[in-house]
């Protein structure tokens, strides 16, 4: 307990104190309006740090997808093994396993003065109960895994300032004189993690608040998303940037105090939007009806009806309900959750994750919708539109930008797949000519940054500097305006000055099936040990300077992967070699076909056998300790048996965490085995074409009975009444 406080303490001083990479953009700064230093900030795929859930098929699929749609590189993804609870843990545990190791890995990576988001992709827990932060006579409250990211430097430290309604100082506020009258709108500003903000709103260049921008891509138990419809707005929202859309975006008015509490603000905010040429419109009711251009919408009910209110909702789309529960996203929580507009393709939405008590403070303001339209990204957007979000889930692609004047770029002096030796020159170029121009360029390898130019300035890349082997070149383009929004080129190139190398082959080629194994050869001249990895996460080794090696596709998650070599050498084992990246397309399994339909009179639930007992119908599975109120006795051999109807081919997936030990049969096909250990959530992928199937569990209980198992595809609900039936 020592070690671990004294590392959040370590952690939270870190962010308070990076004054060296402060110091170096304010100095080349200039100052602009209102006394601040200009940002170097936008928001782009280097600037984003990524958490998988190695556990879960679907946080790793979901992943993919995000990863290769926003390019981000391979150094800004970490994989973590959270084998809990995916609704729900506590602020110590969040400290200990999530944020506090996600912070290290960016530090020792030496990417934390580059990183301005912390995005997580889906099955982690979504709420973080507060409770072990708190003294006897405060009112137990939860936080939401992205606001208590939003603010980690408050969080690690243990400051209850964290809890605070006034605690987000990169929120500015519209200075009303009255309730339908400006006195000023606050500018949009990019965002940077290293910048400390006043308490005015101003960055400063020594002390401030620091915050990290955070979302999750998706959320795909309880009350969540299904993946195949994550994926589907994650490609929607990366299509959406720059195309400045003609949608309209909506206010709903209505006699609710969910309504009524922000519509003070919601004709400014149209009249703000119409200066900015984006259509916006106040209709009355609970929300828009049948309107085939929604470009985004302001709501506050506690019953929204998303599906049925005959909407069409565009690309790039921010969909926000001010409600209690609207980020309670566990499956028997009440009120509209915010993955609703997100499941008809809206690409972000949020909501409180506990009662809020009506405090308007945690809500995004309506000016959420301006600062998007004037080119924010969506994370940008919601953070500068929140005074309190310490329980504000935000949910969906965080770098969506669809107003956003993207700067063109190019660059002399490089071409892709040139081999380069000793130093060259490269020159940034830039078509846009629009009056602001380019601020600067940044220019990164691999990943990290490694430079900073000035318009009309070069480069010297001095190559010998680099390991040989493939790299990766990105010139940034900052566009010069408050916002920053970047534009980018990408080069992918080999250095050599020392003749190394290392070489393989992946098989299958292009594609493999979920079901399938790769296999993998290696040779790199004079290594020690060659590794396979998937981002930076190894998954295979070989010993010496040639060989091969097999290992299950299913261990990548679903959809485009990248592979790649790196030799470790012999006369620097903390030196390596890349090898040119191998893209593989994982194919979800293949699809079981239906039982036939059961013939008999069938009832709600599952039917539980157990020796000498008699067959028992089990309507409710939830919580997990339901075996011990049925009467299941420890290390108990049990058979748990279900019908299931599927209407649309899709992969499904099973969560289970069980005491004991359990197989999983689908249609008599054994899927998933659990052998005796503790209660760990497992994940499991399942391809389903319409009609019935039978689904069960052979085990036995642990020596404290415990069998938790959901299914879906959207969201995932205990197994019971809801979507089973047995024959009695």
């Amino acid at each position: 307990m020592r070690t671990l406080q004294h590392r959040n303490f370590v952690l939270a001083e870190f962010f308070y104190r990076r004054s060296n990479w402060l110091c170096i953009i304010f100095f080349l700064s200039t100052t602009m309006g209102f006394g601040e230093i200009s940002v170097f900030a936008g928001g782009g795929p280097e600037n984003v740090f990524v958490v998988v859930n190695q556990r879960s098929w679907s946080s790793r699929t979901i992943a993919n997808y995000f990863c290769a749609l926003r390019k981000i590189p391979s150094s800004n993804v970490m994989y973590v093994d959270w084998k809990e609870r995916v609704d729900r843990t506590n602020v110590n545990k969040f400290r200990e396993r999530l944020l506090g190791p996600v912070w290290e890995r960016m530090q020792k990576q030496g990417l934390s003065g580059q990183i301005d988001y912390i995005v997580y992709s889906s099955d982690f827990p979504f709420a973080i109960n507060l409770k072990p932060d708190q003294s006897s006579a405060e009112h137990p409250t939860m936080g939401s895994i992205t606001g208590l990211t939003y603010l980690a430097p408050l969080v690690m430290a243990k400051r209850p300032e964290y809890r605070g309604l006034n605690v987000n100082w990169y929120m500015r506020p519209w200075l009303m004189l009255s309730s339908d009258r400006l006195v000023s709108v606050p500018m949009s500003r990019g965002f940077r993690t290293s910048f400390g903000w006043a308490s005015s709103g101003n960055v400063v260049a020594d002390g401030g608040q620091h915050y990290v921008l955070s979302t999750m891509l998706a959320y795909t138990s309880g009350r969540g998303n299904s993946v195949s419809g994550a994926i589907q707005y994650l490609r929607s929202s990366a299509r959406a940037d720059g195309t400045f859309p003609k949608g309209t975006i909506y206010f709903a008015r209505n006699n609710d105090v969910r309504s009524q509490v922000r519509d003070y603000a919601f004709q400014p905010v149209v009249d703000e939007l119409s200066h900015l040429g984006v259509l916006a419109e106040i209709v009355e009711g609970i929300v828009p009806q049948a309107k085939q251009d929604v470009q985004g919408a302001t709501t506050g009910a506690p019953i929204v009806a998303w599906e049925t209110a005959g909407n069409w909702i565009l690309p790039g789309a921010i969909c926000d309900n001010l409600t209690s529960f609207g980020g309670n996203l566990s499956e028997d929580s009440s009120q509209t959750p915010l993955t609703a507009p997100l499941g008809i393709g809206a690409t972000g939405s949020s909501g409180t994750v506990a009662e809020p008590r009506l405090r308007l403070a945690k809500f995004p303001h309506p000016m959420i919708h301006v600062h998007y339209a004037r080119g924010c990204t969506l994370a940008e957007a919601f953070y500068q539109s929140v005074y309190g979000p310490f329980q504000l889930l935000i949910v969906g692609d965080p770098l969506c930008r669809p107003w956003a004047r993207i700067p063109p770029v190019s660059m002399d002096g490089l071409k892709p797949n040139q081999t380069v030796k000793g130093s060259i020159k490269l020159t940034p170029k830039s078509t846009d000519v629009d009056a602001d121009g380019i601020g600067h360029y940044q220019i990164y390898i691999d990943g990290k940054m490694v430079a900073l130019v000035e318009p009309q300035k070069s480069w010297e890349f001095d190559s010998r500097r680099f390991m040989d082997g493939y790299h990766e070149l990105r010139l940034v383009a900052f566009e010069n305006s408050s916002i920053q929004t970047q534009g980018r080129h990408i080069v992918r190139f080999h250095i050599n000055n020392r003749g190394q190398r290392v070489e393989g082959s992946v098989t299958p080629e292009k594609s493999v099936g979920w079901n399938e194994r790769l296999h993998v050869t290696a040779h790199s001249p004079g290594a020690a040990q060659i590794v396979v990895l998937q981002n930076r996460q190894v998954l295979a080794k070989i010993q010496g300077e040639r060989g091969e090696v097999e290992f299950e596709a299913s261990r990548l998650g679903m959809g485009p992967v990248t592979l790649t070599l790196a030799a470790l050498k012999f006369d620097d084992k903390s030196s390596y070699v890349l090898s040119e990246p191998v893209r593989v397309q994982v194919k979800p399994p293949p699809p079981l076909d239906p039982v036939m339909t059961p013939t008999a009179r069938l009832a709600s639930g599952l039917q539980l056998s157990r020796a000498n007992v008699n067959k028992q119908s089990i309507i409710k599975t939830i919580p997990s300790n339901w075996p011990v109120d049925v009467g299941m006795q420890p290390h108990e051999s049990y058979v748990l048996t279900g019908y299931l109807q599927i209407t649309h081919e899709n992969v499904y997936q099973f969560q289970i965490a069980v005491t004991g030990n359990v197989e999983l049969f689908v249609n008599g096909q054994r899927t998933y085995v659990k052998q005796d250990g503790p209660m760990v959530y497992d994940y499991v992928p399942v391809s389903l074409r319409p009609g019935w199937h039978e689904i069960q569990l052979r085990g036995t209980t642990g020596g404290h009975p415990h069998i938790h198992v959901a299914f879906g595809g959207p969201g995932l609900y205990a197994i019971g009444a809801r979507q089973f039936r047995h024959v009695p």
